[in-house]
This record gives structure tokens, C-alpha cells and sequence, in this order.
């Protein structure tokens, strides 16, 4: 890959404070919620209480009939109307950076279609059914007491593993057996083949629970139309991107993207991937406010966030692993079972994780057979490190399991099978390429912080108070990617300022701040003086928001190409003022100088310049700046270490974590007290899922978490302090060397959440305990663990 100049350090690689900061701290920022026009008129969803019925019969008339209300929406008016399905970005096995990923007979995905409200049969608990539009919310959720819905109950199925079983309820007529993907990675003979001859073989069957994003902003949207001009705005917070979410949109209403706008809010209270897609509602304002005449909001609250957000994780594993008589990995084998819930929103995770199974490890064959599966839950969609969390915990408790099963030490075997850099580039056996990086010199800065040689102390210590204290190291690597088009249209004003426009969607990720210091950085300019801009498609005209792990990514090559364009066409502008050759003009620190004179103009003398036009060539004359519309191929591969040392009460299965400790190679940091932050908050979610996060289903379907009081969330009392490094190998994989930095924390934590309870466990010879790892959980583990040595006495 071409290489950039990534810059000599003026704002790169520093920690101002975040530009974002001062107006969230205050009360300044502005949300979806916070939007309001004259006329408002206010939704309120009805769901479905069932997780598979068909629609018996509906009645509204006496909801129209009251006070306040503008008009109760079915899904017979909305297909009436002709309102398309939500085109959810599906993708297929023929596009893409990640390995393809079809059925086995070579047929395409199975796609079910996602109507924004159905007219006949719901399929999850949660699914909007019928829209109440009023005055006010409290006319509206009164008038949707007074609509009648009689149900037919229709058999539902919540686990994947039992959907994909024979005789199971069919959910779909075009997905036979529930199955809408079920492909292969990497080479069956080879694997099996490796499996015969191996010394050890280790089993791990286990199930990565469902999880929500929890979003500290429930979604929120507002719909306009402009009858004159026949134009839609649609406000809407989330976070796949203006430019998609508009394609989308427009899709389903029926109208070229030209006729619809779309605005994300200046600030969005989170995504973590579970706001990249585009939500039923967004089409029903816009729509609804067509037929009304007039703009119409609807905010989730947080129940219906959880019944009907979409959601994350559930993922259900079979694996094995093969070694030889020294502990040298041969073979890894799986069976991924993704449940993909009543639509199939996305493929992604399943894709990701598959080919990610055997992480930073030389695993010479490998085979993974990978299967989506939908039932009566909603769908699920990348969440934070899509897949990659699913596949880390599994091959890392494999390497655990080996360890104690087989007699290794847990981190020279780890040691030994690590891909080495002289090894580098590697390709995994399902054909993924990674490109540089010092993988084994991560582990050992991690071990080292973590203090790993100074835990025998600590566990004896902790014994004479009756708790047990147990390690572990996680090791783990990414493939991201993301949509891979993204634009920046930087403009210098004679007036101070730097104009960016860019595609990606800040969701709290410090945007404003690490993208305006590249730009300062690259331009010499004050950092306050660089506007970063984002989120609506009047002036956003490509771009694929955030996702995957490629905002700094892709950003930060369309704007360091913009600003060499405008430093190469300012230095035309000084040579032709100056009257002097273009060779002979340099610039630096912010201004362009005639080389060997005090001859100078700073960036927005230039741009004043130009704008005047006088004395300039035609070409010269005008705004001084640049567009850069980039389509980068490819993946990138953060990668990093995570130590977690946990305490457990044996009595009653209560578990704490007391120390936390991450390394992660961003390649470059921009800003590494933005990489930090982002790391605490990964460690956070992927350790709150193996401790306490799970969407509950019961068999039918019924959603048993639909409430704080049901669904845990952890808390900042729940973990000590954190202690995270950055390691800075500059990726071959980027022209200016960056890896992506929002995901790291989340990626290893899993595993080494689970590994660090089961060695805690290891003298009451428990070998696993599943996620959530609750008190509960724990408790039982070591009771059965004791009664199976008991028994076996």
C-alpha cells in the first residue's frame, strides 16, 4: 500500500481535551429528542405481545374516534400505500473484504423480509403492529388502549440450535429448516486429517449469550414532508450513516433519494453497532407525516428498546482443538450456529467470527462450519467487535482447557503457537491474510503490567480471607473493514477556519476532536480552528458512517489527501503571487513561504487570496479546497493482550474482578486518551457480558429482560481501576500506518473473564462455567464440579 506522511507529531499522538466535552458536561447537547417543530405530532408503537401469531382481527375505530388522535396505522395501510420492506444491507458471498461466505451448494443467503410493520403475522415479541398518531404522546398511548387486536397463536422458537433442528416450527416458507445460511471455511480433509494424527484433543461446547447495546439514548426519530418541493427529512439517531440510511430509507417509501433527507442529530447517546441499521419507525414517521400534513416524532422508551432494539452476540459453538505431543496446535474445527432472530438484518458476525477462529495462532488447518439460523426473537447485528469476541473466547478457552487437560503451562503454550513476525505476513487457514505485528511482544508488555509473576502472593494472600483468586491472559486479533467508500470536502475560509465534511457519524467515539487533529496537524493550523462536520446528506454526499472499527481509518486517508491538495494547489496559488517558481515555495507551520526570503502568507491569507481572485490564473480563483472520495479495499488487524485477575466467594458464587489490564496496537495513536477511554468502555461491555448482560428468552419467545430490573448492567463500582497500554507497530495495512483503536477492549474480555473465574475454581475441579457467569452460575458450577468428585470417589 502506497504510504502516506502521517505527519511530524504537532497535535498527533497528544490528548487535548475533547472539543465534544464542554457542551455534553453542560447541557448543550442536542439529541433527537431534543428537536421539536411547530405542530408536532407525537407516535406511539403498539407490539406484538407474541412471539409468532397471525393477526385474527383488528379494530381502530374507536381509537380514531378519540380525542387528540390524527390517525391509527396498520400494516395493511402501509402495504396499502405501498411501502416496501427495509433493504437491509445483507451483503452476499461474491462482495466484500471478508472471505466469502456462501451455502454449500454454492446457492446465495437466505434474505427474509423486514416490513416496517407487518399486515398479517408477527414474528418476535416486540414487532410494531399498529401506530398511534396524536396531538400528544399521553392521547396517543391512551387511544392504543382502545384499539382491539385478537391473536392466533402460531408454535415460536427462541434458540437457534433447537430452530435448526428437524421438525422444528417453520418461520419462513423461502428458508427451509430455519437455516438461511449454512457454509463452510477452510478445508474439511485437511482438518480431519490433522484431527486422526494428533497427540490431545480438547472439546468446548458453548453458548455466547444474546446482548442489547442499551443504548444511554433510546432511539428517537422525527419525520417531515414537504409537500411543495415533495421532499422527506428524516431525523434520526443512529449511527450506520446519513448517506446509507437515506438509500435505505428511500427504498422503502418509494421515492428517489434526491426526494428524502436525512439528519442525525448533533448528538447520539451511543451505538456499539446496534444502531447501524435502519429501524421500522424511521420509515413510519416520514411516512405518517406525508399523510398528515404535518412532522411526526416517536422516541422509544426503554422497554421497547429492549423488546425491539436489535440486538447482539448469540452465538452457539461446538469446537475442538488438535495438538501434538509437545503442545503445537494442528487443527481447529467448529460448528457456529448464529441466531439470527425473525430477520435476516445481517450476516456479518457470523462471517467475522468464522474466519477469525484461530486468532493470532499458527493453526495449519482449520474448518468451520457456519450456520444462520432465524427464529421468534429480534434480529440480531454487529455489535461492538462483530464475531470477533464469539471466536477469541473460543479459541482462547480452548487453549485453557488444553493447558490443564493436557499438562501445559498456560502461557508458553500460548508462546509456542503464536504467529512469530519473521512469519508475517501470515495467512490463517480460512484464508485471511494479517499484516504485521508484534504479537508476542504485546502478550509479554501485558503480563508484565498486570504483574503476572506477583499472583502466587496475591492468591495466597487471598486465601487466608477465604476467597479464591484466579488468572488469565487473552490474546487476540481483528479483521475490520466496514463500508469501504468514504469523502472528505475540506475548504480553508479567508476568515480562520478549516471546513471538514465527512461521511462517518460521531456516537460519542471524540470525532470533532481526533479528526480536527489531523487536520490541524496536516494544515498547521490551531486545532480550534478546524470544524469537523458530519450527518446529514444535504451536504454529506458519500460516506458509510461508523462501524467496523473504520471512522480513523478511512477518514484519515480521504482527509490527508484533501489537505495535500490544497497545500499543493496553495502552493501554486504563493508561487503566482509571489512571481515566483512553484519548486521555490515551501510551507510549514501553517503558512507558505518563499524559500530563501521573509517572504510569507499564512493558509487563510491564501484562501483570502484566492477568493478575491485578483492577479490569479482562472484555475487559482475561488475556495481554497479539496474533495477526496476514496474506495479502500481491504482489512485491518488491531490486535492486543488482556490480563483479568478475578476474586471469587466460594460460599455464595459472588465474583469480582480486582484487576483489569489491556495492551492494544493501534499502530499509530492520534489521540491516546481518546484510545484509552475507548478501551475502558470495550473492557466494560465484554466483561459485563461474561459476568452479568443476557437477553433471557424462554422457549416460546417471551422476552424475560425487557426492564433494568431484569436485564444487568454493569456499574463503574462493579470494576477496580484499569490499567491499559497502547503499543504503536505502524500497520502495513494503512498508508499512514493506523489500526482501528473502539473495539480492543471488548474483543479478549470475554475469554478472559470466564478463563480467570475457572481458574479461580480450579482446586474445586470446575473446567467451565457458561456466560453469564452470574453468582448463581459460579455457585453451581462448583457444586456440580463437587458432586461429580464426590461421585466419582
Amino acid at each position: 500500500m502506497n504510504k502516506m506522511d502521517a505527519g511530524s507529531g504537532i497535535w498527533i499522538g497528544k490528548e487535548p481535551r475533547r472539543k465534544e466535552d464542554l457542551r455534553l458536561v453542560s447541557g448543550a447537547g442536542c439529541y433527537a429528542d431534543d428537536i421539536a417543530f411547530a405542530g408536532l405530532a407525537h407516535a406511539y408503537v403498539i407490539r406484538s405481545p407474541h412471539a409468532h401469531a397471525r393477526i385474527a382481527s383488528l379494530d381502530a375505530s374507536a381509537a380514531r374516534a378519540m380525542p387528540g388522535v390524527l390517525a391509527v396505522y396498520t400494516g395493511a395501510d402501509v402495504a396499502a400505500d405501498g411501502i416496501g420492506a427495509i433493504s437491509h444491507a445483507t451483503g452476499s458471498s461474491k462482495m466484500g473484504s471478508d472471505m466469502p461466505l456462501a451455502n454449500r451448494d454454492g446457492s446465495e443467503r437466505l434474505v427474509t423480509p423486514q416490513p416496517p410493520m407487518p399486515a398479517e403475522r408477527a414474528r418476535f415479541v416486540g414487532e410494531p403492529v399498529v401506530m398511534v398518531v396524536a396531538q400528544t404522546l399521553l392521547a396517543a398511548k391512551d387511544a392504543a388502549d382502545a384499539v382491539m387486536l385478537d391473536w392466533e397463536p402460531l408454535p415460536s422458537i427462541s434458540r437457534a440450535i433447537d430452530a435448526a433442528a428437524p421438525g422444528a416450527p417453520q418461520l419462513w416458507d423461502n428458508v427451509p429448516g430455519n437455516i438461511a445460511l449454512d457454509g463452510d471455511l477452510g478445508d474439511a480433509a485437511a482438518t480431519e486429517a490433522a484431527f486422526a494424527n494428533a497427540a490431545h484433543r480438547v472439546k468446548l461446547t458453548s453458548q455466547v449469550q444474546r446482548v442489547t447495546g442499551v443504548h444511554m439514548e433510546p432511539r428517537a426519530c422525527i419525520g417531515e414532508f414537504d409537500a411543495a418541493a415533495q421532499k422527506y427529512t428524516l431525523h434520526a439517531s443512529h449511527g450506520v450513516g446519513v448517506v446509507q440510511m437515506r438509500m435505505e430509507v428511500a427504498k422503502s417509501l418509494g421515492v428517489d433519494e434526491a426526494n428524502l433527507r436525512v439528519v442525525a442529530p448533533p448528538d447520539v447517546g451511543g451505538n456499539f453497532g446496534t444502531r447501524n441499521a435502519t429501524y421500522p419507525e424511521f420509515i413510519l414517521v416520514a411516512w405518517a407525516a406525508r399523510k398528515l400534513g404535518r412532522p411526526v416524532k416517536y422516541v422509544a422508551e426503554r422497554q421497547d428498546a429492549l423488546l425491539s432494539d436489535y440486538q447482539g452476540r448469540d452465538l452457539h459453538v461446538q469446537a475442538e482443538l488438535a495438538l501434538d505431543e509437545k503442545g503445537r496446535f494442528l487443527a481447529l474445527r467448529s460448528v457456529n450456529t448464529s441466531n439470527v432472530g425473525a430477520y435476516t438484518t445481517s450476516f456479518v458476525a457470523l462471517n467475522k467470527g468464522a474466519q477469525m477462529m484461530t486468532s493470532l495462532y499458527k493453526v495449519p488447518a482449520g474448518h468451520v462450519q457456519a450456520r444462520a439460523v432465524v427464529t421468534n426473537t429480534p434480529a440480531t447485528i454487529p455489535y461492538r467487535s462483530a464475531g470477533r469476541p464469539e471466536a477469541i473466547y473460543t479459541i482462547e478457552r480452548l487453549i485453557d482447557l488444553a493447558a490443564r487437560q493436557c499438562g501445559f503451562d498456560r502461557v508458553a503454550l500460548r508462546r509456542r503457537n503464536m504467529i512469530a513476525e519473521k512469519e508475517q505476513p501470515y495467512r490463517n487457514p480460512f484464508g485471511v491474510s494479517y499484516d504485521n505485528g508484534a504479537y508476542e511482544r504485546v502478550m509479554d508488555q501485558a503480563l508484565e503490567m498486570a504483574d503476572w509473576k506477583g499472583f502466587p502472593a496475591r492468591r495466597k494472600e487471598a486465601r487466608k480471607r477465604g476467597k479464591h483468586l484466579g488468572i488469565s491472559i487473552a490474546n487476540y486479533i481483528e479483521t475490520t473493514s466496514g463500508a469501504p467508500r468514504e469523502r472528505a470536502d475540506v475548504t480553508v475560509t479567508p476568515d480562520g477556519w478549516i471546513d471538514v465534511v465527512i461521511g462517518t457519524q460521531n456516537s460519542g467515539q471524540g470525532h470533532e476532536t481526533s479528526f480536527s487533529q489531523v487536520v490541524a496537524e496536516w494544515l498547521g493550523a490551531p486545532l480550534e480552528r478546524v470544524k469537523i462536520r458530519f450527518g446529514d446528506t444535504d451536504f454529506v454526499k458519500a460516506g458509510g458512517g461508523s462501524h467496523s472499527g473504520r471512522s480513523m481509518r478511512f477518514a484519515s486517508i480521504v482527509m490527508r489527501e484533501a489537505s495535500t491538495q490544497i497545500i499543493d494547489k496553495g502552493k501554486r496559488i504563493a508561487s503566482a503571487l509571489f512571481e515566483a517558481d512553484v519548486a521555490d515555495i515551501a510551507f510549514g507551520e501553517g503558512a507558505f513561504t518563499l524559500v530563501g526570503t521573509d517572504r510569507a502568507l499564512s493558509l487563510f491569507e491564501v484562501a483570502g487570496k484566492a477568493l478575491a481572485g485578483a492577479g490569479l490564473p482562472e484555475d487559482l480563483r475561488g475556495p481554497l479546497g479539496a474533495t477526496s472520495d476514496k474506495v479502500t479495499l481491504g482489512l485491518a488487524y488491531p490486535y492486543g493482550s488482556a490480563v483479568c485477575e478475578v476474586e471469587v466467594d466460594a460460599d455464595t458464587g459472588e465474583t469480582k474482578i480486582v484487576r483489569y489490564t489491556s495492551v492494544d496496537d493501534v499502530g499509530r495513536a492520534v489521540n491516546p486518551m481518546i484510545l484509552h477511554g475507548q478501551t475502558h468502555g470495550g473492557i466494560v461491555q465484554g466483561a459485563g457480558q461474561a459476568l452479568m448482560e443476557r437477553v433471557y428468552f424462554d422457549p416460546q419467545g417471551q422476552n424475560l429482560s425487557a426492564s433494568f430490573m431484569d436485564y444487568a448492567m454493569p456499574r463503574a463500582s462493579d470494576f477496580p481501576s484499569f490499567i491499559t497500554g497502547l503499543s504503536e507497530v505502524p500497520a502495513n495495512s494503512h498508508p499512514l500506518g493506523l489500526r482501528p483503536g473502539g473495539e480492543g477492549g471488548t474483543t479478549p474480555a470475554l475469554a478472559t473473564t470466564i478463563n480467570a473465574i475457572v481458574d479461580a475454581l480450579s482446586d474445586f475441579g470446575v473446567t467451565h462455567v457458561e456466560m453469564p457467569a452470574t453468582p448463581l452460575q459460579v455457585w453451581r458450577a462448583i457444586q456440580e464440579a463437587q458432586a461429580r468428585k464426590q461421585a466419582a470417589e
